[in-house]
């Protein structure tokens, strides 16, 4: 036995004798076959090791920060802690006691992986996480070994299949010096928590300076000092100290296979706080900007495409269908073409308040932006790729949502003023075309597929109107704050605290999800992302099933999908970039 295998052995023992009995009882585990438990903790530890690896290896290539990479490891151990208990019983015949210390071998190397963490933690000493990437490798290759030793057949077939699944990657590190900067001090985590809350996505206490809170580590000295520099002017107190820290080079031997679809398609590290994020239809562009106008374009791969600094305030992001002009907007709105390349020579104000929409058409050709005050009401404005065509809106209009019917050009408007409740819709000339009132506040206002209807969304429940006539064509009391319509067709998405629906223009429910109590929705061409809370997007099928849930480590800041595509892309709080492919819509939901 082990040193970890007798411990644990005297622990049992021990716990037997304290409940009052002189000798332990046999475990029934032991009377079991040797194999079949055996393989079922091989199985376990591949679960283990592929969600170590992944993160190992996001972690090594710069997706995941140094605590990001800790959490994932640390949410393993419980795992780890299950499997060992699991191992300790078995007793395999003599002619197999090399592939059980092999298995034996797995579960000593993963066990080893806490205290390495813990060690770290309370050291900071970069070549513990070096051991952790030692002890997964250790523990690979000792499961190959058992894998190997189990003989031909389903089992060694089915075991070898799911490691090979997990990919295979090389991972050199070595020492750097680096440039650390603090600022502080302050008297504690929580006080040095609660100055520095909205300016740092996380507060680390340096160890060698206590009371000093480390802001970021630069392999170039100058790219320090002016990090300094930015927090000295702010008026913070500053140090900069050498520290040592690892560097990672990664080779991918063999890249791991999705087993599920909530296992990531990839992600990236942003090195912003984003505001909001958008993607085209099929994926092949998705953008994020940042409040202080850093905008990032990604491909479908995930992988970066270009950079900007607009030097101007952002809040949102807007695209057109393919991906072939952004509308980047915070008080001003700028047009970017496909490479990120300005397509006007500066950006326009059209009013002081905040642009909180911004609506293609299909080809690009019209842009419909609504602006917003304290009380959700603005006004509304066009732009073709010259410039402004027409807006303001007339004072009458208090513009609460705006929708663009993206064939005709045509803008509807939800107005909400002082009492009266109305849509009211223009030409793509800026000329009225037509307005009726409705009942209740208005949320939205949505244009049908072919332009020829208006759906209104109020706090009176959901009405559908007839665009040329005003006439009412149906009315339907369900209870919603959110409404979409799916890319394809009119069917409507309606989401609140009584759940999502899916219903047809003259109410007829299609589907319904009472248990998913959603704040927003975003349809695709078989799936609804239902955003549920700050972390979690629950998914259901166009049938709706409700297929499972997608969450992030931090709370969302913007969400995307590439309807065509049925992929799900999400940025939030900690920097990080994610996407997810929802399966084909043959594979059963997984609850």
């Amino acid at each position: 036995m082990t040193r970890r295998r007798v411990l644990a052995a005297l622990a049992i023992g021990g716990a037997a004798v304290a409940c009052g009995e002189a000798q332990p009882t046999p475990l029934a585990v032991r009377l079991r076959p040797y194999w079949e438990p055996a393989i079922e903790v091989a199985t376990g530890s591949l679960e283990v090791l592929r969600a170590i690896s992944i993160n190992t290896g996001a972690f090594a290539r710069g997706s995941l920060s140094t605590d990001q990479f800790l959490l994932s490891v640390e949410a393993q151990l419980p795992s780890i802690a299950a499997l060992s208990h699991r191992v300790i019983p078995l007793v395999p015949d003599p002619d197999i006691q090399a592939t059980h210390a092999a298995l034996v071998a797995v579960i000593d190397a993963l066990v080893e992986i806490g205290p390495t963490v813990r060690v770290y933690r309370e050291t900071g000493q970069p070549e513990q996480l070096m051991h952790v990437v030692t002890l997964q490798q250790s523990a690979r290759d000792q499961l190959e070994a058992f894998i190997e030793g189990i003989g031909p057949g389903l089992a060694q077939d089915g075991l070898g299949a799911r490691l090979d699944a997990i990919g295979e990657s090389t991972i050199d590190a070595w020492r750097v010096r680096k440039r650390a900067v603090l600022v502080g001090p302050y008297d504690g985590e929580a006080a040095a928590r609660a100055a520095l809350a909205h300016l740092v996505d996380d507060v680390r206490l340096s160890r060698s300076n206590p009371g000093w809170v480390e802001i970021g580590r630069y392999a170039d000295p100058a790219a320090a000092d002016a990090a300094a520099g930015r927090w000295l002017a702010g008026g913070f107190q500053v140090q900069v100290e050498d520290v040592t820290d690892l560097s990672f080079n990664v080779t991918t031997l063999r890249a791991p296979e999705r087993q599920s679809w909530r296992e990531l398609l990839w992600l990236e590290r942003l090195d912003f706080d984003a505001t909001d994020l958008a993607a085209s239809e099929r994926g092949e562009q998705v953008a994020a900007v940042a409040r202080a106008g850093n905008v990032a374009s990604f491909g479908a791969d995930g992988g970066l495409r270009w950079t900007r600094d607009m030097r101007m305030p952002l809040a949102r992001v807007s695209m057109q269908r393919h991906g072939e002009l952004l509308a980047i907007h915070g008080f001003d709105v700028q047009l970017l073409d496909a490479v990120g390349n300005q397509v006007w020579p500066s950006p326009f104000r059209p009013d002081n308040q905040l642009l909180e929409q911004a609506l293609f058409d299909d080809d690009g050709a019209r842009l419909v932006v609504r602006s917003t005050n304290a009380s959700g009401v603005g006004r509304v404005f066009a732009f073709n790729r010259q410039g402004q065509v027409w807006g303001p809106t007339k004072s009458y209009i208090s513009a609460a949502w705006v929708d663009l019917d993206k064939r005709s050009g045509t803008v509807a408007v939800g107005s909400s003023n002082r009492g009266e409740n109305q849509v009211v819709l223009i030409r793509p000339d800026g000329n009225l075309e037509q307005r009726f009132g409705v009942d209740g506040d208005i949320l939205q206002v949505i244009f049908t597929q072919e332009g020829d209807q208006v759906i209104a969304l109020t706090s009176a429940g959901l009405q559908v109107f007839e665009a040329e006539s005003a006439n009412l064509r149906s009315q339907l009391r369900f209870p919603a704050t959110d409404a979409a319509r799916a890319p394809r067709d009119d069917i409507l998405i309606l989401a609140g605290e009584a759940g999502v629906g899916s219903f047809t223009l003259d109410g007829t429910e299609v589907w319904f999800a009472p248990r998913v109590r959603a704040r927003a929705v975003y349809p695709m061409d078989d799936y609804v992302a239902a955003l549920v809370d700050d972390m979690t997007i629950t998914i259901i099928r166009s049938d709706g099933a409700v297929l499972g849930d997608a969450t992030t480590l931090a709370p969302i800041r913007g969400i995307a999908v590439a309807p065509g595509l049925n992929r799900l892309f999400t940025v939030s709080a900690e920097r990080q970039l994610q996407a997810w492919q929802l399966p084909p819509v043959a594979i059963p939901p997984q609850g």
